[in-house]
């Protein structure tokens, strides 16, 4: 586990540093990546969606001490009652990232921002109980890091991510025009009966 949590650490430095301009390809057909991790305290973070597959995803089981320990989740479980959730999205591509989009089914998000870009300010917009975020670039860069907050969430949080490349590929968290779940985030509440 501590392996896993280093790896999703030098991830994130990876992302940092190799997120340079980058020029438009011409004929760009493929579509951006997208990975979602949880920050927890005291730890580099865990990663609970990815549109790669061959990504190797958290744990999404029932912890030691509760009834339903060892128990697999479709949802990645840790403390999000009365507590605070501290998401990364991470858009890449090698044409450079355009545009992130992220709706949470929560209306208490704070602390909005994009980690690896000056002078970027997302746009927040609250409607009928969900908080969506949307931020757009003008200079093409090959990785966007979004970051934001969700706070007393409950019995867990629910969000949806999309990303748009310069030449317009698009790619989302449930993929576009499916009905494939949407990333969940329960509370370890779920594991006791």
């Amino acid at each position: 586990m501590k392996l896993f949590k280093h790896l999703i650490s030098l991830f994130s430095i990876a992302a940092l540093v190799v997120a340079c301009k980058t020029t438009v390809p011409a004929n760009d057909t493929v579509k951006p990546s997208i990975l979602v991790s949880v920050i927890e305290s005291g730890s580099s973070g865990a990663l609970i969606a990815a549109t790669d597959p061959t990504v190797t995803l958290a744990n999404f089981t029932c912890p030691a001490g509760t009834d339903n320990a060892g128990d697999t989740k479709a949802s990645y479980v840790t403390t999000v009652n009365n507590s605070t959730v501290d998401f990364r999205v991470t858009a890449s591509d090698k044409g450079g990232v355009k545009y992130m989009f992220v709706n949470i089914f929560h209306n208490q998000v704070s602390n909005v921002r994009v980690l690896n870009t000056s002078g970027v300010v997302p746009q927040i917009t609250n409607f009928s109980g969900q908080t969506r975020i949307s931020v757009t670039f003008d200079d093409p860069k090959t990785a966007q890091i979004l970051a934001f907050e969700v706070n007393n969430a409950g019995d867990g949080v629910v969000i949806e991510t999309s990303t748009r490349d310069f030449s317009d590929n698009i790619i989302g968290i449930p993929e576009i025009n499916t009905t494939n779940p949407r990333i969940q985030v329960l509370d370890v509440s779920v594991c006791n009966n």
